[in-house]
Formats: C-alpha cells, sequence, structure tokens
C-alpha cells in the first residue's frame, strides 16, 4: 500500500519515530511530508535535513509557518502525491484547516481513488461555532471537506462526539497522541539540579507560557506553601512578563527559575529535575486544553502529576495523577501538599502511571495505524 503522510509535527525528528515504524511494515510504502520550516511555541524549527533517517521524506515550503488554520504549502504539495501515487492519504490536519482544503483539493485532481485519514483535536466548534476569526469561512471549509474525507482519528471521546454532532457519519477513532519510550524515561539531570540551584521540592511546568495555562494559579499556590520548594517553569510566551510581577507580589521570586524553551530531545532531562509536574491550564471562550502530551511524557520520566480540571486533563491523567479544580489555588495548594507529604502515595501514582502510560508508546500507535490502513483499503 502507498502511503503519503502530511504531518507538520514531524518536522521534529523525534516525532518521525511513529512513521519510522510504520514504514518497516512490509507492504508499506511510506512518504513523508513536512515543512522546511515551522513555527511551534514561539520558536522557529527547521527541518534537519544532515539528519538520518529510514524515512523517504519530502520537504516543502508553507505559507504563515505556525499558522495551523491558515497556512498550507506553496511547493512540494503535488510532488509528494505525484511521487508517492497514494492510496492512502493520512492528514495530521483540522478538516476546517486550508492544508486540508489544498489537499483535498489536489487529491481530487491527481489522486482520485485515494482514501483520506484526517486527525482532529477540536473540542469547541460545537454547531460549526469555530473560536477564531472567519468562523463562517472555516465552516464552509469543513462541509466541503467533510464530503471527501473517508475516516477521523480523535484526540478524545469529547472530539469524537463534537464530530457526530457535526454529522460526520463515516468511521472515526479515538487515537491518542503517543511518545517514543526509549527517549522519556528517568533521567539523572546530573549538575543541572546545582546549576540551578533548586531547593527543596522541584515543581515544575513546561509548556507555553501563556494565560490560557493558569500559571497564575500555580504561582498563587505556591506562595500559600510554607515547606521549602523551587517552581522551574520552561517555555516561552507572551505572559512571561505578568508572571514575573506577580512573583514579585506574591514575595516569592527567589523561589521560581525560568527557562526558555529547550530542545524536544532534552525535556527529559529537565523533567528529572522535577518532584511534581503541574499543568494548570484554564477553560477559556477560545481554547481548552486537548490532551496535555506532557502528561504522558512525565509520567514516564516517574514524575507524578496534578492538573487542573480543564478540557481533556481529566480524561488523560485518570485515577494515575491528583485533579484540582481550575483557577483554584487553594485546591492546587492542597493537592501539591499531598504529594509533598505522603511519599508512599507518591511513589504508588509514579509506579501506576509508568504502567498506564505504555498504552500511548510509539510502537502501539503505529500498530494501531496499520490496522487501521488495512480496514479502509479493505472496505
Amino acid at each position: 500500500m502507498n502511503i503519503l503522510v502530511i504531518d507538520k509535527n514531524a518536522i521534529i525528528p523525534e516525532y518521525q519515530k511513529k512513521w519510522e515504524l510504520l514504514a518497516d511494515y512490509d507492504d508499506v510504502n511510506l512518504i513523508l511530508l513536512v515543512p522546511d520550516h515551522w513555527r511551534e511555541n514561539y520558536s522557529d524549527i527547521y527541518l534537519e535535513k544532515n539528519r538520518s533517517s529510514k524515512l523517504n521524506i519530502i520537504s516543502g515550503k508553507v505559507i504563515f509557518p505556525g499558522y495551523e488554520n491558515r497556512g498550507f504549502y506553496y511547493t512540494s504539495l503535488v510532488k509528494a502525491i505525484r511521487r508517492s501515487k497514494p492510496d492512502i492519504i493520512h492528514l495530521l490536519e483540522e478538516p476546517y484547516s486550508l492544508f486540508s482544503l489544498q489537499t483535498i483539493a489536489l487529491k481530487k485532481l491527481l489522486a482520485k481513488k485515494a482514501r483520506v485519514i484526517f486527525f482532529t483535536s477540536d473540542n469547541l466548534s460545537y454547531n460549526y461555532k469555530f473560536p477564531y476569526r472567519f468562523s463562517f469561512f472555516l465552516k464552509r471549509i469543513e462541509i466541503f471537506t467533510f464530503k471527501n474525507l473517508d475516516y477521523a482519528l480523535c484526540v478524545n471521546e469529547e472530539v469524537k462526539n463534537i464530530l457526530r454532532l457535526k454529522e460526520f457519519n463515516k468511521p472515526a477513532k479515538i487515537l491518542p497522541h503517543c511518545f517514543d519510550f526509549s527517549l522519556f524515561k528517568k533521567t539523572d539531570p546530573g549538575k543541572l539540579k546545582d546549576e540551578l540551584e533548586l531547593k527543596g521540592t522541584v515543581i515544575g511546568f513546561i509548556g507555553r507560557i501563556i494565560r490560557e495555562k493558569g500559571l497564575n494559579t500555580l504561582l498563587k499556590a505556591c506562595s500559600e506553601l510554607t515547606e521549602e520548594f523551587t517552581l522551574l517553569i520552561i517555555g516561552r510566551g507572551n505572559y512571561k512578563s505578568e508572571l514575573i510581577k506577580l512573583s514579585k507580589e506574591l514575595s516569592i521570586t527567589e523561589r521560581i527559575r525560568f527557562i526558555d524553551v529547550v530542545k524536544y530531545e532534552k525535556v527529559p532531562k529537565y523533567l528529572g529535575l522535577m518532584n511534581i509536574f503541574v499543568l494548570p491550564s484554564v477553560t477559556t471562550e477560545r481554547w481548552k486544553e486537548q490532551f496535555g502530551r506532557v502528561i504522558i511524557e512525565a509520567m514516564a520520566c516517574e514524575v507524578p502529576i496534578i492538573g487542573s480540571s480543564s478540557g481533556a486533563i481529566p480524561e488523560v491523567i485518570g485515577e494515575y495523577g491528583l485533579i484540582f479544580r481550575e483557577n483554584d489555588y487553594i485546591d492546587l495548594k492542597n493537592k501539591i501538599l499531598i504529594l509533598m507529604k505522603n511519599r508512599e502515595y507518591r511513589n504508588r501514582l509514579i509506579e501506576l502511571g509508568i504502567n498506564y502510560v505504555k498504552n500511548f508508546s510509539v510502537e502501539k500507535f503505529a500498530k494501531k495505524v496499520y490496522a487501521i490502513y488495512r480496514e479502509l483499503l479493505n472496505d
């Protein structure tokens, strides 16, 4: 079977592993299309063309890199379709995006018989009401693409339910994010802890530093602690200045360490510094947490998790971590204290979490996707 995968996230080498595993199947001939430049988490990412890979990769130039809905390829998509002669196009894009629109349009011209799989994490657009500008335009795109898409992969149950409400009646399965166990495991941070002057319990966060991530709630919760701690915040975003200001108001500036964005391959080392990981996201009219991949990555690195009640966080954490009411810093403080003071319970969560996240391995992802390919072609 000839497969064309279109995945902008695979510009990061570590995100290519799942496609390498699929390409290893004897009856799979897979080509991967990625941008040569993308912008993610306030950082520019460029394809490392000299990095060894077993994959057949085609890179293309994208208009509006970093804009998931209005970005599109202006080179290489036609080349990728013609070279792959796809039986299946696996599109890692929302159905209302320009990426999807242009792929469907070119598919109808160049690969009429190809089946198309898409991925969605849209957990807000009930009744086609998108929380973005040009909502009417996005609605028209999605109505068109739904008619030409064959299979949906949904990041969680709520996303699948939204598809059904919008009358997408073709096959749909839940397939959450995955990660590479060979990369995410308990790591000795070496001298890094001393270099960063981390003292006491290290409470950590990795991600975009934006208002929606609820980091003000985390700072307020930590300011209520009488125990020794250091708050380690890793990432980049437009909310950092507000957090620095808040930390001064709360008199905890000396207990906070801000670290800029780190490369994905180095994330396990920084997770290894943490005793507790907190994802304190808050729901807004325009956004709520869709999955929180860092949750399962932290669990794999043997870090116990506390998450807010926003979006899919409780579904992802399950019984393998603690949940607090979003925006409630007192509730968060109490959850932090539970993990600080109860070592036996903390270790139990770590043990349960390691076993739980085996369900999200790249190997299991590849096996499930291969089965879907076979199902789609045998239909």
